[in-house]
């Protein structure tokens, strides 16, 4: 069974499971993303699937055995003991069932591997919305290579695992985040699909993230306390303007009451006709139309989804806040950090990966990536 969890020093996440829980995750996530990846139309489509194959290629290091590997527990003798217990086992199997046994009294042979939390959070967002976006059937009747032999089946499976592997995220995330941030980022991320938004997410800016990560927090307290901040940043907050929000807020609230005055003074008179014409039940006005009630739930949803991420995105500003007046290293937004490498290359020229690697080392610091302590 695939395990997550954090590492000691919170600098990311572990990734454990035997060799085929992280073969058949790596296969999940390479078919399932490169069928839906190709049926879109963005044109940074085949990026977003270039950074996703990224995790493949540490998951599948990882069942080679060339990462980190452990021995599980397994409860062989505990169950043993139990069967025994139950029933008796025939003495001509009992020593053949106990040098079975014998040889797994060490446990099972796990592998891992440790992602970086600036790319787990990436990972773990961009797959939630791209099975929320989910498949087409459609698609299957399109089928090209390399999807000759890939069915609804396999689609179904994978996609099935992929939510099961996000959840475990959650999870690890659950046992560090406070309470509020969490429930905040969970209800947005989760309230609708923002595909478009992760398809072109910079993958340079995920380097800077990284690099800022593993240099700027001194403790595994600091970057607890910084781990919020990077959480919002990633879940597509930063694509939210609080004005247009706002703007947006008060135009479905005012229609809203509109609707709502409209139905009590249809209400208050279909009332006074009734004690009027008790006697003709005809007279009376019908109840509000259905198209009356939909259009109430409907605002009343928007506004919901507005109060959300304007939620949220105030919660980021604050975090954002405690993060610059505690005088580390400068943190950028994506924003921020476009604007600043847009200045750069106009200067310099664009970059190749010796000299955006030594861009981050002069911005940064240096990482010594090898000898990081997780």
């Amino acid at each position: 069974m695939i395990k997550v969890r954090n590492t000691p020093q919170l600098v990311g996440i572990t990734i454990v499971g035997d060799y085929e829980d992280l073969n058949a995750l790596y296969d999940a996530v390479s078919n399932y993303c490169r069928f839906v990846l190709d049926h879109q139309e963005q044109p940074e489509a085949e990026h977003c699937l270039e950074c996703l194959l990224g995790l493949c290629y540490d998951l599948r290091h990882a069942y080679q055995g060339d990462r980190g590997y452990e021995a599980v527990e397994n409860h062989a003798a505990s169950i043993a003991k139990m069967a025994e217990v139950l029933y008796e086992v025939p003495q001509k199997h009992k020593k053949k069932i106990q040098s079975v046994r014998s040889a797994f009294r060490n446990g099972n042979l796990y592998f891992s591997v440790d992602i970086l939390y600036p790319w787990a959070l990436y990972y773990m967002f961009t797959l939630q919305a791209l099975t929320e976006e989910s498949y087409r059937q459609k698609w299957f009747d399109e089928q090209k290579a390399p999807f000759e032999h890939y069915d609804p089946y396999q689609a179904k499976r994978d996609e099935a695992l992929l939510i099961y592997f996000i959840q475990l995220l959650w999870e690890a995330l659950r046992t560090e985040l406070p309470e509020n941030v969490m429930e905040h980022v969970f209800e947005y991320s989760t309230i609708y699909t923002k595909t478009d938004y992760y398809i072109t997410y910079p993958d340079m800016y995920l380097e800077w993230l990284c690099t800022w990560w593993a240099v700027a927090p001194v403790s595994r307290e600091h970057r607890r306390s910084l781990l919020p901040l990077l959480c919002l940043e990633l879940s597509s907050i930063d694509e939210e303007d609080g004005f247009e929000l706002e703007e947006e807020l008060s135009e479905e609230t005012e229609a809203l009451n509109k609707l709502l005055n409209e139905c009590a003074t249809k209400s208050s008179n279909d009332t006074v006709r009734k004690d009027e014409n008790k006697e003709d039940p005809g007279n009376i006005s019908p109840e509000p139309s259905s198209g009356t009630a939909t259009e109430i739930a409907m605002h009343r949803f928007h506004i919901n989804i507005i109060n959300t991420s304007l939620d949220t995105l105030r919660m980021y500003d604050d975090h954002y806040d405690q993060v610059c007046e505690q005088k580390i290293i400068p943190y950028l937004s994506m924003n921020e950090y476009l604007e600043q490498i847009y200045e750069y290359t106009e200067n310099h020229g664009l970059f190749d990966r010796n000299t955006y690697d030594e861009y981050l080392s002069n911005e940064i610091g240096e990482v010594d990536w090898d000898e990081l302590e997780w």
